[in-house]
């Protein structure tokens, strides 16, 4: 667990970095990953992101 623990705190870590563009604009990033099996989740580019895509937190 020690890989899923690093790419934890990476993520942590890219979160709460505050960023600024060239103009001055300052922003934060979020991220979201997925995973879909091929063939067990779908055998189509478009099957797969689909339920990979379904897995994924929806945004209130």
């Amino acid at each position: 667990m020690a890989a899923c623990d690093r790419i934890s705190d990476l993520l942590t870590a890219l979160r709460t970095q505050v960023f600024t563009a060239p103009d001055g604009n300052r922003f934060q990033v979020d991220f979201g990953v997925a995973i879909a099996e091929y063939p067990t989740d779908g055998i189509t580019l478009q099957s797969l992101y689909q339920i990979a895509s379904s897995t994924l937190p929806v945004d209130s």
